[in-house]
């Protein structure tokens, strides 16, 4: 919170914000955790090697390789 507005707010406001901004955090938190994980799942379903070598080859219109 900004420390000039936090300034300005009375300390019982303050008391009764405090644990709603923290149980706020704490979903952004596990949000969070929930993504990375699911970025971490994702890598697995990448397949091995490099990218040119499971790229297929160039095809023509006419169906022949390039």
């Amino acid at each position: 919170m900004n420390p000039v507005t936090r300034a300005t707010l009375g300390e019982a406001l303050l008391g009764q914000m405090r644990p709603v901004l923290a149980h706020a955090i704490g979903g952004v938190f596990v949000v969070g955790l929930v993504m990375a994980v699911a970025a971490l799942l994702s890598a697995f379903l990448v397949p091995p090697g490099q990218v040119r070598d499971l790229a297929r080859d160039p095809v023509t219109p006419s169906g022949t390789k390039v």
